[in-house]
């Protein structure tokens, strides 16, 4: 009975965490007592604390030879594992479990030991086992989660996390899960109410306020972010995941030397992990510091070695790699780098058996090239499909949206090639006749043209019709159209966007008409010196009404991309780092459009003044060319 009490002493001890303490009383009740199995156990507890698992499978081996308990045989098997010797931790676990088949432990490590030697089917039914002998176990229910999401099986995952919330109503650990879960499926509503249950529950909660606010970074909700994860980063500014969270978002909020603090911080704390290298890396682009930049991930990617599986994380390093490389004016390197994006972007569907084109192997059929990214993206570089054109015939899948800008594109661009195009939406069935496929932005990659060509207009609309002429063209004034915002949903908006008041300078000037080319934008919130234009879900439509104006004013979106390719004169109104193409310019004029001037930001600014020195600069350069037009 002395003796019972001395354990459980040592035991108390040891789970506080004063383990020589401990060890000792065990070594003196074997003195005594060398035959007391429970010591020789606490001293294989003892031996494992200490990171000495060999040790640990002589004492829980003796402890054993004395008695079999199935404690015992857990305490060996995870010392047998933590030594490498799976097999033989199987065993010993599976002994446990048949001495005692209502151990819910051994049943639970036996089956995480099971999914580590994958073991599938197994480690299931273990870990559901544990379970159903101790549903109130919140690890139990845990390593059964965490089993289902390690085997991509999420919706089971997602299932499990909810029977594990409605067995234990109270717990915010299940709404956190459940949350997390949510998130990580993409169920970001759901997410948002069960993150906020929990913060109900633990109000100001570092860790619930942590998890709030990345979810609502993820949604682009970026003040209510910034009060969450404020709360978090300064409980616990160390956690690296509160630094990348927060560093992040002074990111994206423009804070870009605050941001390049906080994620230097992270990286030099965890210079292996590959998140802090991608963003910092980002910050380092968007300061212009693009040197640094390539050598952040030009380092990141030097350990790889031969035949080592790649993550995902590192082809987005490779990818914010050519971005750097392209900024930098190496577009061969740029543009073979850029290849990366199809092992995470969502550009081919990878059901289809139909195999990438490499550029090399000869067309017996035709090429399907799928469209990607953003607008934008896809009018810069539908520039190349004519030179595809002069090779083989072509399906492209692309967007109602786009269809009739890549349409009219390839009908003015390739009068007298002998091959055809046909475009489908996408979603629709493909046509059989399909040899191999690609992306849109690997062409120019792919049949080695140059980057910049053509810069003249590529892009020819008919006039349009009386019934879709949203004002009547003003030969005595300059009519100019403006755009001042991109989509929200960009991650980094809050630096290229501004807001239409930053522009109200420009409506002073007398003479002039100006019209508002910003999507979805409240018309009845329009100032009255601004008229708007209609929107159709064809952006052609758009194109027509852009080529009844003599300039547009855009900040970096898809109208300057689109104006462009009309050769319309336009000015772009562009952040301090930006888009790589924007950094290819001579005496202002953008390398990529045949007549588009870039107005930039000449230093990183906070929100609040980030545009009021390029728009004064706009401003007077509108006054000179009224004047000229008035003259």
């Amino acid at each position: 009975m002395i003796c019972d009490l001395h354990i459980q002493k040592a035991m108390e001890l040891l789970a506080d965490s004063k383990i020589n303490e401990a060890d000792a009383i065990f070594c003196q009740i074997l003195e005594k007592f060398p035959n007391a199995s429970e010591a020789w156990h606490g001293r294989a507890c003892v031996a494992r604390s200490l990171g000495r698992s060999d040790l640990a499978i002589g004492f829980a081996g003796k402890a054993i030879a004395l008695k079999k308990i199935s404690y015992y045989f857990i305490t060996l098997g995870l010392a047998l594992s933590e030594c490498g010797h799976n097999n033989e931790a199987e065993a010993a676990l599976n002994s446990a479990v048949l001495l005692n088949s209502y151990d819910s432990r051994a049943f639970n490590t036996l089956g995480c030991l099971q999914n580590k030697l994958e073991k599938i089917s197994e480690a299931e039914m273990n870990l559901r086992r544990a379970i159903e002998l101790q549903p109130e176990s919140i690890g139990y229910w845990r390593d059964l989660i965490q089993f289902y999401w390690h085997h991509n099986n999420y919706q089971q995952a997602f299932n499990i996390a909810k029977d594990g919330a409605n067995f234990n109503k109270n717990d915010v650990f299940f709404l956190s899960e459940l949350a997390n879960i949510c998130f990580k499926l993409g169920f970001y509503q759901e997410a948002e109410i069960l993150f906020r249950q929990v913060l109900i529950k633990l109000p100001r909660d570092p860790i619930a306020c942590a998890n709030l606010g990345a979810l609502l970074l993820h949604l682009q909700k970026l003040k209510e972010a910034e009060d969450y994860l404020r709360i978090a980063y300064h409980a616990f500014p160390k956690i690296l995941e509160n630094q990348l969270n927060w560093g992040m978002l002074q990111t994206r909020l423009g804070n870009l030397d605050t941001a390049k603090i906080v994620l230097s911080k992270a990286y030099k704390q965890a210079p292996e992990d590959q998140n802090c290298v991608l963003n910092l890396g980002t910050v380092l682009y968007e300061l212009k510091q693009l040197d640094q930049a390539q050598v952040l991930y030009e380092n990141a990617l030097s350990g790889i070695t031969t035949g080592v599986q790649e993550t995902q994380e590192h082809y987005k390093i490779r990818y914010n790699l050519s971005i750097v490389m392209l900024a930098k004016g190496f577009f061969a390197k740029g543009l073979e780098l850029m290849e990366s994006r199809y092992y995470f972007m969502d550009i081919l569907d990878h059901s289809s058996p139909i195999p990438l084109w490499n550029g090399k192997t000869n067309l017996k059929r035709r090429l399907l090239v799928r469209t990607e990214q953003g607008l934008g993206d896809n009018i810069y570089f539908a520039r190349f499909l004519p030179f595809l054109l002069e090779k083989c015939d072509i399906v492209i899948e692309v967007s109602s949206t786009l269809k009739t800008i890549m349409e009219r594109i390839l009908n003015y661009t390739c009068v007298k090639t002998k091959h055809k195009f046909q475009f489908i939406e996408r979603g629709q069935n493909l046509p059989s006749d399909i040899d191999y496929q690609c992306g849109l932005l690997s062409l120019p990659f792919l049949l080695n043209c140059d980057l910049f060509s053509p810069s003249f207009p590529y892009l020819i609309c008919e006039e349009s019709s009386s019934e879709r002429t949203d004002w009547v063209h003003d030969d005595n004034f300059l009519n100019v159209g403006l755009c001042w915002a991109g989509s929200p949903n960009y991650a980094f908006d809050q630096l290229r966007s501004s807001s239409l008041s930053e522009w109200m300078p420009l409506l002073e000037l007398k003479n002039i008409n100006f019209y508002s080319l910003q999507y979805d934008y409240d018309k009845k919130n329009l100032p009255k010196q601004l008229t708007p234009v209609s929107f159709s879900k064809d952006m052609y439509l758009l194109a027509q009404t852009i080529n009844q104006l003599d300039l547009v004013i855009t900040v970096d979106t898809a109208i300057a991309h689109l104006a462009g390719a009309l050769g319309k004169k336009t000015w772009l109104v562009n952040r301090y780092g930006g888009d790589w193409r924007w950094y290819h310019h001579i005496d202002k004029k953008s390398c990529c459009y045949f007549d588009v001037t870039i107005f930039q930001q000449n230093r990183t600014m906070s929100k609040i003044n980030a545009w009021s020195t390029v728009i004064e600069e706009i401003k007077s350069e509108l006054i000179r060319c009224q004047n000229w037009f008035e003259s």
